[in-house]
């Protein structure tokens, strides 16, 4: 988990999103955390330069549902592909042993 840390120190890793530095830190991946930050700071920048809103506030919380709309189409993808997969593979299992 990625927690946002106030105190400084060497182990923490600094990000810039939206033009406000923040400390993260926890058990994972600089450059992983990097790429998250870079991400939400794109979609930041979107959103603040294609609206009208000017409160950091709102524009988080309108990329916060941009995001989980786009997490919640992904796994609804993977449930519909991991479907079909499966019952692809109960298909060809009925055919192999209609032929043994």
């Amino acid at each position: 988990m990625v927690e946002y840390d106030q105190a400084e120190d060497e182990d923490r890793i600094k990000v810039d999103i939206h033009g406000v530095e923040y400390t993260i830190s926890g058990d994972i991946d600089e450059d992983y955390v990097k790429r998250l930050a870079k991400y939400v700071d794109e979609k930041m920048w979107e959103v603040a330069e294609s609206s009208a809103l000017t409160s950091d506030t709102k524009i988080a919380v309108l990329v916060a549902l941009n995001i989980a709309n786009e997490l919640f189409t992904m796994k609804q993808s993977n449930t519909r592909e991991r479907k079909e997969a499966t019952k692809k593979t109960k298909d060809l299992l009925e055919k192999i042993e209609d032929i043994i």
